[in-house]
């Protein structure tokens, strides 16, 4: 069956890849210490990752938490809550990761 033999190359793949994102986040301290967040924590093994020479040429992240329609700017009053901190995070996180990609050259 072809797709037996897709399947299993597949599976290969998934493992050795997950081998060396595991080798690579282990292999280096970041330059910056990164805010305690999951995007933050996700940013940081892409930098890791980058670091060791990986070729890497799409990474993907995510936060979500975004529905926050109770918290968002009502009649001109500015942004209060929820939205407001997961913009915050977010750009502490994207900040630190730009700098510790600097740190890199």
């Amino acid at each position: 069956m072809p797709y037996a033999a897709l399947l299993e190359s597949t599976a290969d793949d998934a493992v050795s890849s997950a081998q060396a994102v595991k080798t690579a986040a282990g292999a280096r301290e970041p330059a910056v210490p990164y805010p305690e967040t999951s995007l933050a924590s996700g940013l940081r093994l892409i930098a890791q990752v980058i670091a060791s020479g990986a070729k890497l040429r799409v990474a993907h992240v995510t936060l979500g938490g975004f529905d926050t329609h109770s918290a968002q700017v009502l009649n001109g009053m500015p942004t209060t809550g929820d939205h407001a901190d997961l913009l915050a995070g977010l750009a502490s996180s994207v900040k630190t990761f730009m700098d510790d990609l600097e740190g890199l050259g």
